[in-house]
């Protein structure tokens, strides 16, 4: 929310829980920032991370980052099917 002058500004920020139509209100000021949350202690089970190689791909497409042989080791010849000239069809 934006205040209209300097005073009405400082009038809400002076009480941080007022009372708004009978009931308590919280007003929190963005300037202040986030307040830090505390780390929860005791027993928790979390989910373990997998390394992206062993993630199961949707349709058997393999991601985008695989490069071929070649292009990884350029001194390697990897010899490539020859295709005849007749239609493809």
């Amino acid at each position: 929310v934006t205040m209209a002058d300097r005073a009405a500004a400082e009038r809400a920020c002076k009480d941080p829980n007022p009372i708004i139509d009978g009931r308590k209100a919280n007003v929190n000021l963005a300037y202040l920032g986030a307040k830090p949350r505390s780390i929860q202690t005791g027993f928790t089970i979390g989910v373990q991370q997998l390394h992206p190689a062993f993630i199961q791909r949707p349709f058997g497409l393999t991601p985008h980052y695989v490069y071929p042989q070649a292009i990884i080791q350029p001194s390697v010849v990897i010899p490539t099917p020859v295709q005849s000239i007749t239609s493809p069809y």
